[in-house]
């Protein structure tokens, strides 16, 4: 799969689409179909591109990418569809030659993982967005969020195990984006959607994405 981490609202229009896998690409990704209409969408935009919904598009959703006990330890009450298949991996060893893609209205950026589990945190732009994006490299807990507390835009740095922001030393929950101590006590941070993906993959799509750090080639 050249995309993970994808997560997209399937309600339009006061409708809640049913979708499915169409069994073909479009330009090396996934395309679904909705039931109601037999439009196309294609996966990693939730745009429509042909049929009668073509031009809509599915908001997307912040989703988790992590371990299974990372997500449960903060979230007990979690249910689980399931096949009853006791193991899901295939046993192989975690890869790291992919990005952390997000794209937001319109502007596109992106983090190659090792050199953003080498750091950290990173305080970064999607556009006008002001963005974080934080990566345990021990645990490979991946987050992006908004780094604004109402109007405040934020900078946060991880000093001594902990998650700070300069402005006012409050310090940071780096899983649920919450200010847990500090002047901003209370505050949260908006999530915001990432994909993992290949780097040839997020540049079909997404060709004037920004790096950071910059490429070499750029």
């Amino acid at each position: 799969m050249c995309y993970t981490g994808l997560v997209h609202d399937r309600r339009l229009n006061g409708e809640t689409l049913v979708l499915g896998n169409r069994g073909q690409l479009f330009l090396l990704n996934m395309t679904l179909y909705d039931h109601g209409t037999d439009s196309v969408w294609l996966q990693v935009t939730g745009e429509a591109l042909a049929g009668p919904l073509k031009g809509s598009r599915l908001d997307a959703l912040p989703g988790y990418t992590g371990p299974w006990e990372g997500w449960l330890r903060a979230n007990p009450e979690t249910k689980v569809l399931t096949t009853g298949r006791r193991r899901f991996s295939s046993g192989e060893e975690p890869r790291d030659d992919f990005l952390i893609g997000v794209s937001v209205d319109g502007s596109a950026s992106a983090f190659p993982y090792p050199s953003a589990a080498r750091v950290r945190v990173q305080n970064a732009w999607v556009g006008a967005t002001p963005l974080l994006v934080y990566v345990d490299p021990d645990t490979r807990v991946i987050r992006t969020f908004v780094r604004r507390a109402g109007e405040r835009e934020l900078h946060l740095v991880w000093a001594d195990g902990t998650l700070r922001d300069i402005e006012t030393m409050s310090e940071w929950d780096p899983f649920r984006g919450t200010a847990e101590s500090g002047q901003l006590v209370g505050e949260r941070l908006e999530l915001v959607s990432h994909t993992l993906s290949f780097e040839w993959a997020w540049d079909i799509h997404f060709p004037d994405s920004v790096y950071y750090p910059q490429r070499t080639d750029d």
